[in-house]
């Protein structure tokens, strides 16, 4: 079987395994809760291995762009080591992968990574032409024996929440609403290298912003029709929270 992950070999980490596998774009809460479900299934001996992808695979898939929350992977790594996650592998989903069968995809992860459950989001499917459904995962399952679970949904307010309802909300700007969804406020690292916004979710405008100084100032910051900042002495490598946007 010729196949295209790089992955480390995982078979000495601590058992039982438990692995999510995903895209974990903004580690919003929804996500914070299958962590626990898989801390839970793992208990304090075992360990929970998280395979995240670093694109949304709908863009392969779909072939069409999908904005993402953060494509910062040290703040998506750190907020998910915060969440006591043992190991966390990021690779890019790529064409090859998309082509793959779902059988072949976990028998090659099973060989690097002995898991004894697998934890999927409610109704997720895998491998070439999501052919991997919960049903068709629940039989592999049983024949190559470990567990498959899939997590049902959060909901706020009888929102559900997810990665797309996020992206939805800050497009509109309405940061209130998507801060209930993630589980914090919705932040912006600039790099150290320039001051374009790392995102295309915020629109060309002016935005009430926090700023992670030693002050916690609260200032106005424009933004221009390339994610650029303009008309602002910020330095590189600060963060901003969106409070609201002005014009």
């Amino acid at each position: 079987m010729t196949f295209y992950l790089d992955l480390p070999d995982l078979t000495q980490l601590p058992k039982p395994i438990t692995l999510a596998i995903g895209n974990f774009d903004g580690v919003h809460s929804g996500h914070l809760h299958l962590i626990d479900t898989m801390r839970a299934l793992s208990t304090e001996k075992g360990s929970v291995v998280i395979l995240s992808f670093t694109n949304n695979p709908r863009e392969i898939i779909e072939m069409k762009h999908v904005p993402t929350l953060s494509s910062d992977l040290n703040n998506k790594e750190s907020l998910l080591h915060n969440q006591s996650v043992d190991k966390i592998i990021f690779h890019p989903f790529t064409k090859k992968i998309s082509n793959t069968s779902y059988i072949d995809f976990i028998t090659f992860l099973r060989s690097k990574i002995p898991f004894k459950n697998l934890v999927f989001g409610e109704g997720e499917a895998l491998g070439k032409n999501l052919e991997g459904t919960p049903k068709k995962m629940i039989l592999l399952s049983e024949e190559l024996g470990f567990k498959v679970h899939y997590i049902t949904k959060l909901k706020n307010e009888e929102k559900t929440i997810s990665s797309t309802a996020i992206r939805s909300l800050l497009f509109q700007s309405r940061f209130k609403e998507a801060n209930l969804l993630l589980g914090y406020n919705y932040y912006i690292t600039l790099s150290k290298y320039s001051s374009r916004l790392d995102t295309d979710l915020i629109k060309p405008g002016k935005y009430l912003v926090k700023c992670n100084n030693p002050d916690q100032k609260i200032m106005t910051i424009e933004v221009n029709s390339a994610g650029m900042l303009i008309n602002t002495q910020l330095k590189k490598n600060v963060t901003l929270e969106f409070i609201k946007r002005i014009i």
